[in-house]
């Protein structure tokens, strides 16, 4: 998996540098300090996978993540951030990152995200996802939407494994789990998704614990 860097401090490059030597399927190509430096960087060449901490770069905006994914849409894009703010958090999802990783990550969490998104699945980290479940719970941006989504048109295996979803599992553990493939699971969240009108696994997260679907501890 062919990856670059992006963030603004040396010695957090410097650093996930080191991790990444030591692994064995994930190759860091380069790494920018200068978000522009990046961006030509990437209009030319094609990734596996972009690390970046965007918001300290004044020329950031959300729409370059979207470009990225209209040139590549298996292009993954993970978010090294100490940012911890709802409304960032939710632009990031909705321009289509495939993960948001705090700077609190140890080693082995930053190993296991870059390898959950490399298989095709999301990875927040705990205090990113306790923020967006919390939000969605309070309806504070998308309650009232949600909501509104009824989950009577789902089937009985769509609900199984909407709850698999919501119980951390990854789409090759649900695959296992239920002796299926991991395309017929990814069929299945693709047919979940489209009939209640969701765009990531973190609305239907969100879904589940309004809708009732999920209870809360």
């Amino acid at each position: 998996m062919k990856a670059v860097i992006f963030d603004e401090i040396e010695i957090i490059r410097i650093g996930l540098l080191n991790i990444f030597n030591h692994s064995s399927d994930i190759i860091v190509i380069d790494d920018f300090n200068s978000f522009d430096e990046l961006s030509d960087f990437l209009a030319l060449n094609c990734v596996d996978l972009i690390i970046a901490d965007f918001f300290q770069s004044e020329n950031f905006d959300f729409d370059f993540f979207r470009s990225i994914k209209k040139r590549n849409k298996n292009t993954k894009i993970l978010v090294f951030s100490n940012v911890l703010d709802k409304k960032i958090i939710f632009s990031s999802i909705r321009a289509g990152v495939d993960g948001y990783l705090h700077k609190t990550a140890v080693k082995e969490e930053i190993i296991d995200a870059v390898r959950k998104v490399k298989e095709n699945n999301e990875y927040f980290s705990e205090n990113v996802s306790n923020i967006i479940l919390k939000s969605y719970l309070s309806n504070v941006k998308y309650g009232e939407e949600i909501s509104e989504k009824k989950p009577r048109n789902l089937t009985r295996r769509e609900i199984q494994i909407l709850k698999l979803v919501c119980d951390g599992m990854t789409n090759q553990q649900i695959a296992d789990g239920l002796c299926i493939s991991i395309r017929t699971v990814d069929t299945h969240k693709s047919n979940i998704m489209q009939k209640l009108q969701l765009k990531t696994t973190a609305d239907l997260v969100a879904f589940a614990f309004k809708s009732g679907l999920v209870a809360i501890d």
